[in-house]
């Protein structure tokens, strides 16, 4: 198992104040609604096959983010108007492979997380008036010494699950900032689609590792008592999601 986020990952300064007036300004954004979310540094690939998001390529391929994703909450991803989370993360493009056709297979990085403040289903895409929001980053110990904590203990889960297995204990390279620990193990932990949402959603750094604190904990406890557990590590981007 190996969490070592792609090279090509951004990476999330913990360091100096948050700007809240930049991270809290308002801006139109073209959304992707999709059946897992993104998060901030995670590299995920797509497959472009519907019209209306071909038509959103074609026109935010030169314009950073290229779009927004956000969860769905209701309706299908293909062919509707599906109801959404109001917290998704904008999507800077980092490649794009043509087909004759006109569809595509894209890879996007995940940047800042927004708060979707009204949609328009009006074109031919959702389109939406977001306002970007700011993590965590002051610091006066207690969070770099909670990250230390959740690091040591995601580490523990790790080595127990190994054993389990009877496999080797993987060389895990776990960022040293908390707001990119906080990011990268809501992503590779193994959870349902609404807990990894519910952590996106979270305000702060510090509530994230709180709760990731709490998740490790009780993944550990059930390979301990119960000496079974789901897969505790997950790899986003292994293989395209269709839009």
């Amino acid at each position: 198992m190996d969490t070592r986020p792609a090279d090509d990952e951004e990476r999330v300064s913990d360091s100096g104040p948050v700007d809240d007036r930049h991270h809290r300004e308002q801006d139109r954004l073209p959304l992707f609604p999709l059946s897992s979310p993104l998060f901030p540094g995670m590299s995920l690939p797509l497959h472009i096959f519907e019209e209306r998001y071909r038509t959103m390529l074609g026109e935010r391929e030169d314009v950073d983010p290229v779009f927004g994703i956000v969860l769905t909450r209701s309706g299908r991803e293909v062919g509707d108007q599906p109801a959404i989370h109001d917290i998704g993360t904008a999507a800077t493009l980092l490649g794009v492979r043509m087909y004759d056709d006109g569809r595509a297979d894209i890879a996007v990085r995940g940047t800042r997380r927004f708060r979707v403040i009204q949609t328009d289903w009006s074109g031919p895409y959702l389109v939406a008036d977001v306002e970007w929001l700011p993590d965590e980053t002051a610091d006066d110990g207690s969070l770099t010494a909670l990250a230390d904590r959740t690091r040591s203990a995601m580490l523990r889960l790790v080595a127990v699950a190994a054993h389990a297995g009877n496999l080797p204990v993987p060389d895990l390279r776990l960022p040293g900032g908390p707001t990119d620990l906080g990011f990268l193990l809501s992503r590779t932990l193994w959870l349902n689609t609404w807990e990894r949402q519910e952590l996106l959603e979270l305000p702060t750094t510090r509530a994230r590792l709180e709760r990731l604190a709490v998740i490790i904990h009780r993944e550990r406890r059930m390979l301990t008592v119960a000496g079974a557990s789901g897969t505790p590590i997950d790899h986003p981007g292994s293989r395209f999601l269709p839009n």
